[in-house]
């Protein structure tokens, strides 16, 4: 490697240090209340959470009334929305206007469902986060029945990408949609609902069809989750798989990937087990604790992968350090489950700087498909988190990892310290082999014609002259978006 090569790996590790450092502080003295997780603008440059993707556009707005947006869409030349700054990618990246709807954010009225007592119907702007959106409906004594792993994204960003989380019965938060409001090219907002084909192809269609702005959200009546985390054998876990998802409500899964065979196999049986997190509605009231238990698992998360997995990647003690990580997780947390309120049961605050890729798999593909990546991360002697999860058929996307079937996530979440590059693309080729669909918020490298492949051409002809009848100047696109969606 070239010196150049060489300082520009340091100051990538540099880098990456001084923000898990930087973030773990601000997490222990606020006792766990504030983290270091949103996207900026300042002197003129907006930049993600990661610190990674960033660009100077000509103009940036905060408007706080439709008629702002309208307007400045309408005298734009290219417009994206720069959400809570958390894609993986350049989606939201614009050298012409970029808007942030972080003021346009609030929860216009809650009312009752007409068909199913005790639920409500949320009339939301699209700058507001999940977080406060979650902290709204609770007052009226209601909650959306799944998130994220993070509450820090905005509404409009997450119906963009069609947020998934893990679940039995429930999948996603476009299942919960009863419309959505949508600017098109010349500034004018249009309400959609099922059926017609914006409204579908808005969801997880990455920004491309207008600005997404408002949605009307069903929230079931309120309910606590029962989370218990239980460090298991691989091999048990993947032979009880349809078992356990059918036992509970919510269930995911934390490999550790990239470790030697030998070591993985025969002297240090620890490393080939398994995190497993399940989540089960309950009666029960909330555990008094359960700020402090929360608060010591999110910063063990933190100093394991955001520090003492960097210093032992460069004294090539990875699997001595995954084996006892585990073995103390095991210790510490078998057996023991936290009752947590429906708005804080799913979602992380602290995370280490990392980058992700994901793909859905149908589930019949998964176990040989999470084979050929553990394969692949052994042999490049690339150890990293992947995160399993799944959903049910739920989806009203034309466009989502997890549409039109029932799905298993895989996903890689590597230290932002390394160059992932590689990695990434050969896990694609791998997913892409089972029929992965990608997930457009974070690490994607297919094109347009992959995509074709990939969801057929008719639903790409469909989703594309649904995209065409609110931009046909192609006004909503960037570089990325038209790689992979077409102009």
């Amino acid at each position: 490697m070239s010196w150049k090569g060489r300082c520009k790996t340091y100051l990538r590790v540099f880098d990456t240090w001084a923000i898990n450092i930087a973030n773990s502080v601000t997490y222990v003295c606020s006792g766990g209340r504030k983290v270091l997780h949103d996207g900026r603008y300042r002197r003129g440059t907006w930049v993600d959470w990661n610190c990674w993707y960033r660009c100077r556009p000509r103009s940036y707005a905060e408007p706080a009334s439709d008629r702002e947006i309208c307007r400045l869409v309408a005298g734009a030349t290219k417009v994206r929305v720069a959400g809570g700054g958390h894609s993986f990618n350049a989606a939201p990246l614009c050298d012409d206007l970029l808007l942030s709807l972080r003021r346009y954010n609030r929860v216009v009225r809650v009312r009752d469902h007409p068909e199913r007592p005790g639920w409500k119907i949320a009339d939301v702007q699209a700058g507001i986060t999940l977080h406060d959106l979650n902290r709204h409906l609770a007052k009226h004594d209601v909650a959306l029945p799944v998130a994220g792993s993070t509450d820090r994204q905005s509404v409009g960003g997450l119906i963009s990408t069609d947020l998934h989380g893990t679940g039995r019965d429930y999948g996603f938060l476009s299942e919960c949609l009863l419309s959505l409001r949508v600017v098109d090219e010349h500034g004018t907002a249009v309400t959609f609902h099922p059926g017609d084909p914006v409204f579908h192809a808005a969801i997880g269609g990455a920004g491309t069809c207008g600005v997404i702005i408002g949605a009307e959200i069903v929230a079931h009546p309120t309910y606590n989750l029962s989370k218990s985390v239980r460090v298991v054998d691989r091999d048990w876990a993947e032979s009880h798989l349809e078992g356990l998802m059918e036992e509970n409500d919510h269930l995911s899964f934390y490999y550790f990937g990239g470790l030697a065979q030998k070591a993985n196999q025969e002297h240090m049986p620890g490393v080939a087990l398994v995190r497993m997190n399940k989540w089960n509605r309950t009666v029960e009231r909330p555990s008094s604790g359960r700020w402090i238990w929360k608060f010591f698992d999110e910063l063990f998360e933190m100093v394991f992968s955001g520090h003492l997995l960097e210093v032992a990647r460069a004294m090539h003690r990875t699997d001595w350090l995954a084996r006892i990580a585990m073995r103390l997780y095991a210790m510490l947390v078998n057996c023991r489950s936290v009752i947590l309120p429906a708005r804080d049961g799913f979602a992380r605050k602290l995370f280490f700087r990392h980058d992700e890729t994901e793909y859905g798999i149908h589930r019949d593909e998964f176990l040989a498909c999470i084979d050929e990546v553990y394969t692949m991360l052994r042999d490049r002697g690339y150890p990293t988190i992947i995160e399993v999860r799944f959903t049910p058929d739920h989806s009203q996307a034309m466009l989502s990892p997890g549409v039109r079937r029932p799905t298993a996530y895989i996903e890689l979440a590597p230290s932002m310290s390394r160059d992932s590059e590689a990695v990434f693309r050969e896990f694609e080729q791998i997913a892409l082999r089972h029929g992965g669909q990608p997930h457009l918020g974070k690490k994607v490298y297919v094109d347009r014609d992959q995509m074709d492949g990939i969801y057929g051409t008719e639903t790409m002809d469909a989703f594309r002259a649904a995209r065409r009848s609110q931009d046909a100047s192609a006004r909503f696109l960037n570089d990325f978006t038209e790689r992979i969606l077409g102009g």
